[in-house]
């Protein structure tokens, strides 16, 4: 169902390259799984990301859990192809990314919330809950991420 892979290749690169300021230190720990897409990878993925922030604390590890199963659920619903999960996590931040091989992906953006529709809120959770976050486009897909600071150092959001 999902194989751990080593590096940080398709999935974390283009938004490294991207956003130098998210590179990581020498201490960083680098987590990558390829993900079938189906349901039952998003459970995986939570388990992966679960694992790799064990030294967070538990709100800044439970808003990351949550924002990691809606950008593998919106990667498996919409993009229907093998999906690619990076957790790199550097001291008190974590970046995590999805990476999904739709080559014509729109760009992304949050909905406006709909009484009429039962989903759609995923985007819109990740804009509110994470300290940044972004999609980075590449030949042969796309990589949504986003990076999340301890609770300590969240009262010093921007936006």
């Amino acid at each position: 169902m999902w194989k751990p892979t080593k590096g940080m290749h398709v999935c974390c690169e283009p938004v490294l390259r991207e956003h130098p300021a998210l590179a990581p230190s020498a201490v960083a720990i680098e987590r990558q799984a390829d993900l079938d897409p189906v349901p039952a990878s998003v459970g995986l993925a939570r388990s992966l990301v679960r694992e790799s922030m064990a030294g967070f604390d538990g709100d800044a590890r439970d808003i990351a859990l949550l924002l990691t199963s809606e950008l593998v659920t919106n990667a498996i619903l919409h993009a229907r192809t093998p999906v690619q999960l990076g957790v790199l996590v550097d001291g008190d931040r974590a970046l995590v990314c999805v990476a999904d091989r739709l080559p014509e992906s729109p760009m992304l953006s949050p909905r406006a919330h709909s009484h009429d529709r039962p989903g759609g809120r995923g985007l819109a959770l990740v804009e509110d809950l994470a300290d940044t976050w972004g999609t980075t486009t590449y030949r042969g897909g796309k990589t949504v991420w986003f990076v999340l600071q301890t609770a300590g150092d969240r009262s010093s959001r921007t936006r």
